[in-house]
């Protein structure tokens, strides 16, 4: 997790008791907390709850609660709580792009650009705005950063492919869609324009629980996947 966060530009305080929570606030100001809700001595809850009602703090952080459990009323206790947002254990490396993006400072604003994309024929495989968006995240450490994200979705992303093929072999088309719907997520936060497309097909195809030709699905996705491979690698 450490490693993580720096690679996104932040040099955290990671700690793993309430309390420690608590003492640091009292030293220093944050803009964005990511709450363990499972915590010794003091648990995520307890903590933001003291954080938010007992602090005099001239500048309240954001609190995102991190939480290995997804029960039905997790989400409504923490925001009960008073946390702002939520994230479930197994998560993504988008998923703490998002959180830091929506609740974290906003940078300046740029001037922006026409989106730069990357083509092979007629299809359009990479939008590379969307990486240079990504390096401004952290841009003391861009390329260290977008090389961690890049090699995250190369490890993922086949493994999900499989799950896809193997749902449509087993007539599982909802299970296909909902796979589907995971990989277009994360190719659209990566700019694969082409893969996202595919994805989205797929997804609409297991919604509609249509009958799909297992062989020529994966044959042209892994055929999109391995060409949007080929470019992410270069990009890094």
């Amino acid at each position: 997790m450490k490693n993580l966060f720096e690679g996104l530009g932040y040099k955290p305080d990671i700690v793993e008791n309430g309390l420690l929570v608590i003492e640091k606030l009292r030293n220093q100001a944050y803009d964005l907390i990511f709450m363990d809700v499972q915590m010794p001595e003091m648990d995520g809850l307890d903590t933001t709850r003291f954080i938010m009602g007992k602090m005099n703090l001239a500048k309240k952080p954001a609190i995102i609660a991190m939480t290995a459990f997804a029960l039905e009323g997790d989400k409504e206790k923490c925001l009960e709580a008073g946390m702002d947002d939520y994230i479930s254990k197994p998560f993504m490396i988008e998923e703490i792009i998002s959180k830091i993006k929506k609740w974290g400072p906003k940078p300046e604003p740029k001037e922006e650009v026409q989106p730069e994309v990357k083509a092979v024929g007629e299809k359009v495989v990479l939008n590379k705005a969307v990486l240079d968006h990504l390096r401004e995240i952290s841009p003391e450490n861009s390329s260290e950063f977008l090389r961690e994200v890049v090699n995250m979705f190369l490890q993922q992303a086949p493994v999900i492919v499989n799950e896809i093929f193997q749902h449509c072999k087993e007539k599982r088309y909802q299970e296909m869609g909902h796979a589907a719907h995971k990989l277009k997520g994360s190719s659209v936060n990566l700019g694969a324009v082409a893969l996202g497309e595919i994805c989205r097909d797929i997804e609409i195809s297991g919604r509609d629980n249509k009958v799909l030709s297992c062989d020529d699905l994966l044959k042209d996705l892994q055929s999109v996947f391995d060409q949007t491979a080929l470019e992410l690698r270069k990009s890094i």
